[in-house]
This record gives C-alpha cells, structure tokens and sequence, in this order.
C-alpha cells in the first residue's frame, strides 16, 4: 500500500547515526513507559491483570494449587519468564523487623510492578521494530518518523504500565512480521527458522500471534528464492513453532496450566468457543468492534489518526497525480503485511467484544503508513514553496503533540493517586484516630492502610487473595515484618445480590446502621455497577457530612469517570490523551463521608 522507497546506499556516517537515534528513541520510550508504572498498585488491580504476576508467583516459589490452574492460562507465560530477571522489592527487606507502611505497600505490589516494568521494558523495543519494519517501504528518514510515532505512542504506553501482556506482545508481532518479510526474500533455511522462532515468540506471548501464521503462509508462497532447502526449512519452521506453543503451555510448573479449561474447545449447541478459558460468542460478530476500534484510535492515538486521514488522503492524490505510475511497491512485502491486517482488522473489528488493546498491534504498521503520508505531502510543500520551514513543520506538530501526551501520561500516573491521597489522609492523625474511629470502604478497592488482624480476618473471609496485592501481603507476611500502625477497615456488606437488593430497596436506613465513623466510596453514576452502589452514595449525601473529595482531575471537577485502565466498563468513551493534559493523578473520585449519627450514638 505504501509507494516505493527510495534508498541509493547508506554511508557508515549515516548509518551510525540512525542507529544512534534509534537507542535514543529507544531509550526515551523505555523511561516514558516505566515512569508510573506502579501506578494504582496496590489498591487496584487492572482487569486480567492478576494472570501474569500469579504465573511468576508460581514460576518462583512452585505454588501449586490445582483449582486455579485455569487462571494462570488466560495468558501465555512468555512475559512471566522474562519478569524473573526484574529486580525485586523484597530484596531489600530487613528479616523480623516491621516494615514502614509505605514499604509494605511497596513490597505487596511487587509481583504485578516486576510484571509490569518488565511489560514496559519489552514494548519500546516496539521502537527499533518498527524502523526496521517501515525501512520495507520508506527511506531511513521517513523510517525514523514512524519509530518516533511509536516512541511516542499515548496507546501504547496506556497499556505498557498494566500486567497484561498486548503492548509487549506487539514488540514479538513486529518481530514475527519482520521474520515473515524476511523469509520472503530470502527462503533460506536460515529465514525459514528465523521465521518460526519469531512466530513461537509471538504466540508464546499472547494468543493473537496465532494471527501471525497468515502472512507466514504468505511468505512461503510469495518466497523468491524457492529450492532444495524448503523441506529442511519446514521442518525448522515446525519446530520452532512448537517451542512458541511449549512456552505457552508451562508456567514453571511440571504440570500444564489448562488442566479446567481446554486450549480449545466449541459448544455447538451454545456457540461459544473456549480459547485458553476465554469465552467467545460467534453470535457477538456483529460489527460492534468497529465503534470500539475508531474509539480506541481518536481517544488514545488522536495524532497519529489524523495523520494517518492525511495519508489516506496522499494515497488517493497520488492515484489522482500518477494514474499510469505503479502504486505498490514492494507488492510481495505489501502483500505479506496485507496477510496479517486483513484478517486481523476484519475480525476484530466484527467481534462486539474487542478491546481498544487490541489495536495496538496495528500501531506499528500505521506509523509506517502515517510516515509515508507525511513524506507525500512534503515534497508536494517543498515542490511548490521551495522552503523546507513547511515540511519541517508539517514533521514536527504530529510529533511534538505526540509527546506532549506521552509527557503527560507519565506526569500523572507518576503523581500519587486519588486512593493513596485518602488513605494518607486517613494517616494524618489531625483527621482521625486510629484506636477508637473506624472505616466501611466501597468494595472492591484494597484501602491501602494496614488492618488489625481481627478486621483483616473479617474482610478476607470467603475472598480469594491472591487477586488483591495488598490484602494477600497482609494474609501472608511474617507477622513480625507487618507495620506497627494498624486500622480498623471494613468493605460495605454487599458482596450478595440479596444485600444489594435490600441496600437499592432503603439505602438509607441502610446508612444509618452502619456502625463505623467514616466511609469511603468512588462516585459510580458513569460506570456500569449495580444500582446500590449509586444508591449508597446518595444515601451518604443525605445522613452523612462529606469531608474530602479527591479528583483524578485539576480544580476537583464535577466528572466522575474513573482515570485508570480503560474505558470498556464506562458508558461513553473519553478523550484519555485530551483527559491527561489537564489531569492532577490516577484513580476514581474519591470521596470520604463522616457519618455523625454512628459516632453519637457510641
């Protein structure tokens, strides 16, 4: 799709130059992502984003328990084997003497934060990828422009700070790409195992890579060197895609990870196909991905989509100026990347469940197309006012606005979150006493402060911890490495549909016999929850004083979604890269309710 890339030879200068500002980038990219990574940690935890950490937890200490094993397979196990080489905080832990509850905070998170940095590492390597990838189609310039949209990338970097393995496995999908290109031109033995070692890292990271046998298949047909070292070749290619697949099935354990749920498996009679304990309905093809996908690009990649519009644009003008010109380049490379994105953007883009993550892969080919489409319109600048001030600029404003947004994500997941702002709150003793007053939190927030034992026996009876960082450090750290400074914590008594109900029928009454001093709830009219919990809240503000209000957003703003993971859960999608430029931190609204009644009647 891109037209051809003009390169007569590099000189060693040049080429060391490029492959400086290449580690540049690189680098950059790999401090922007790690820059908050802890983000929210431990008080909330993305969702899914307990699979990678409760790996590595079994990778390092063989925990073994049979019924969860299906947990553990939700995701390929390639990112928890690489999460073993981060620095952990427990290292740094004094044996028998009590921690400082920050330090506790710090030492709970540090299973998902390891899993994370270690996410957030592997996806700048997205950056020299990409060059390598748009250097197909595009002179080394033109190719840098589109490893800067990448090391820039607000999608990218949303993602790279979460324990889900989609920005990272974006980096092995572009590897897996450039080893089917290279089989294509190549077709030795050496690029047919190159190609599958590729594609094996690519499934071994997330199940999408499954995607990645497509332009595989390509390669082979449209390879340009077709000989005797086929057969040996197919052989490799095998192999090596089976280590892909063995890295999928083990997770440190001598046991496979899908003993409850089947890697693959159809119900015919419901329709729904089991993929690693995902749930796919055939009927949710529907063509619902497509809002999600275009939501995903304007909310996140707003740059990057308006100049992918203008080259959309430069293709059609080039149509228009050259119609006797070939308009491909390179067909066969063109048509290997065509093996992967037609299939990709159609299913995705048809499945009603999508998730905007799932548009990351499609980042790197986009730079290379958006890169394109800036070198289109320069020269038609240059051409006509003979000044290179106007393809200069036309360069540096996508770029420039793309950092901006990249800055400011890292400023606000790397400020102190709403949650961490009430609870430090809570520990300012001119607020409250810890040794008579007590706090009812809004499930399922992790309220990070630490409890006595009777109330963390009370809240952790019936839940599975492990899903929750700091609850579990609690339940499982030597008592004497426990903080000295204990709290008296409960969650609301809704965990059933029947308390819910009742709550919904008179949360009123419901808030006046609560027998606490405090209560911490997030404000939920914009998000999809049972109606009691916005009842709860308006209950408060009627029988309870409002004492602190903590906005992820500059001036406490009256919005109340959430700044944190993703809006899939919200009702409207939000403009995140905009949200951020003017944002104070992470989290929900916050807001904390003294409730008087309870403290007189004590």
């Amino acid at each position: 799709m891109l037209p051809q890339a003009d390169d007569h030879g590099s000189t060693l200068g040049r080429r060391l130059f490029v492959v400086a500002v290449l580690v540049a980038m690189t680098f950059g990219a790999a401090i922007l992502r790690v820059s908050g990574v802890g983000f929210l940690l431990p008080s909330i935890v993305e969702p899914d984003g307990g699979v990678l950490p409760y790996q590595l937890d079994r990778i390092e200490r063989r925990y073994e328990e049979p019924t969860r094993d299906f947990y553990a397979s939700y995701y390929p196990s390639l990112i928890s084997k690489f999460a073993r080489l981060a620095p952990s905080e427990r290292s740094e832990v004094t044996p028998n003497a009590p921690l400082s509850i920050d330090k506790a905070l710090a030492v709970s998170s540090d299973l998902n934060l390891r899993v994370r940095k270690t996410i957030a590492v592997l996806s700048a390597f997205t950056v020299p990828l990409t060059y390598l990838l748009a250097r197909h189609f595009l002179p080394s310039g033109w190719a840098l422009i589109a490893a800067a949209f990448m090391a820039t990338s607000f999608l990218q970097q949303w993602f790279a700070q979460q324990s889900r393995p989609h920005a990272a496995a974006t980096t092995f999908f572009t590897l897996a790409m450039l080893g089917a290109l290279y089989l294509r031109r190549h077709g030795t033995v050496l690029a047919y195992l190159f190609a599958g070692v590729t594609f094996g890292l690519a499934i071994g990271t997330l199940q999408n890579g499954v995607a990645y046998a497509f332009p595989l298949a390509a390669a082979v047909l449209l390879c340009e060197r077709k000989g005797r070292a086929r057969a040996w070749a197919f052989v490799a290619l095998a192999l090596a895609a089976f280590v892909g697949w063995s890295l999928y099935l083990k997770s440190g354990s001598a046991e496979p990870l899908t003993e409850d749920k089947p890697l693959f498996a159809f119900d015919a009679t419901t329709g729904v196909l089991q993929l690693s304990g995902h749930e796919i309905g055939l009927g949710a093809f529907d063509f619902g991905g497509a809002r999600i996908v275009w939501n995903a690009l304007w909310c996140y990649e707003p740059t990057l989509t308006c100049v992918v519009a203008l080259a959309c644009a430069a293709f059609l003008a080039r149509l228009a100026l050259r119609p006797g010109a070939p308009a491909l380049l390179n067909r066969g490379d063109a048509l290997v990347v065509l093996a992967f994105l037609a299939p990709y953007v159609l299913v995705v883009c048809l499945y009603s469940k999508s998730y905007q993550r799932f548009v990351i892969p499609l980042l790197p080919f986009l730079a290379t197309f958006a890169a394109w489409g800036l070198s289109f319109w320069s020269e038609q600048l240059f051409a006509r006012s003979r000044s290179a001030a106007w393809s200069i600029a036309l360069v540096a404003l996508p770029l420039t606005a793309n950092a901006m947004f990249a800055l400011s994500l890292a400023r606000v997941r790397r400020a102190t979150d709403t949650i961490a702002r009430s609870a430090e709150w809570f520990r300012d003793a001119r607020n409250f006493d810890r040794t008579r007053q007590r706090i009812a939190v809004l499930p399922p927030i992790d309220f990070p402060l630490p409890l006595t034992d009777p109330a963390l026996a009370k809240l952790t009876q019936g839940i599975y911890t492990k899903t929750y960082p700091w609850m579990n450090f609690q339940t499982t750290a030597d008592p004497a490495e426990k903080p000295l400074e204990r709290y008296e914590i409960e969650w609301l008594p809704m965990a059933s549909a029947k308390q819910r109900d009742e709550i919904a029928a008179d949360p009123e009454a419901f808030v006046r016999g609560l027998d606490v001093d405090y209560v911490v709830v997030h404000a939920l009219e914009m998000v999809r929850f049972h109606f009691a919990f916005t009842k709860i809240r308006g209950a408060l503000m009627k029988e309870a004083q409002l004492v602190q209000r903590f906005s992820p957003d500059r001036g406490g703003t009256e919005r109340e979604i959430p700044l944190d993971f993703e809006d899939f859960e919200h009702y409207e999608p939000d403009p995140w890269a905009w949200r951020t430029l003017f944002a104070e931190s992470t989290g929900p609204v916050i807001e904390i309710y003294r409730i008087e009644r309870a403290k007189d009647a004590r």
